[in-house]
């Protein structure tokens, strides 16, 4: 898949997460812990975790799945694929966002994050290989660990460090002079 369809794909999902909010919305007054009530083509459960905490189950009767957390909402469809958007309960800001992928006949399965609930993804992990990617400059770059919080890439050819800056992947400003300076010079 490339990148624009895969991009596209991932910020098709924004309105899907809005109807999940205003169909949980709907369902958070009033059942005691453990109880289920079927309302037509779902059921709504209630579940006690412990400590005061429950989660709310919605399960249609097509496999899809809705789980509402003290902090997070998931969407389960699809077999190896589910929508979990984590948000703060006092203020309903949308925190980090985490997309499972299948895998299909033209790529594996994967798990996207959205580190700032921007809709632009940030890191992408393939299933069933030990492979990282970033999302940096409109395509994914295979990335290893770097120094401190910094991930290492292979940018132009050239080894290239980036670090988030909370929005997006960058490159530190000394490194990016000297990266320019190094490719430069090889193109010569």
């Amino acid at each position: 898949m490339t990148m624009p369809e895969h991009a596209a794909s991932y910020r098709g999902l924004q309105p899907l997460v809005s109807i999940l909010f205003l169909v949980l919305g709907g369902c958070s007054s009033g059942s005691d812990p453990g109880s289920t009530q079927g309302t037509g083509p779902f059921t709504v459960t209630n579940v006690a975790l412990g400590n005061g905490r429950s989660e709310w189950i919605i399960r249609y009767t097509n496999g899809l799945s809705v789980v509402a957390e003290d902090r997070r909402v998931t969407l389960y469809f699809q077999t190896d694929s589910s929508l979990a958007v984590t948000f703060d309960p006092r203020t309903m800001r949308c925190g980090p966002i985490l997309l499972e992928t299948p895998s299909s006949g033209q790529a594996p399965g994967a798990w996207i994050t959205d580190f700032n609930a921007d809709g632009t993804p940030d890191v992408r992990r393939v299933k069933g290989v030990n492979v990282n990617e970033v999302f940096y400059e409109g395509r994914w770059l295979q990335s290893a660990p770097g120094p401190a919080t910094n991930v290492s890439v292979k940018l132009h050819g050239t080894n290239a460090t980036l670090f988030f800056d909370g929005t997006r992947w960058r490159r530190p400003v000394s490194t990016t002079m000297t990266e320019s300076y190094n490719q430069n010079e090889a193109e010569r």
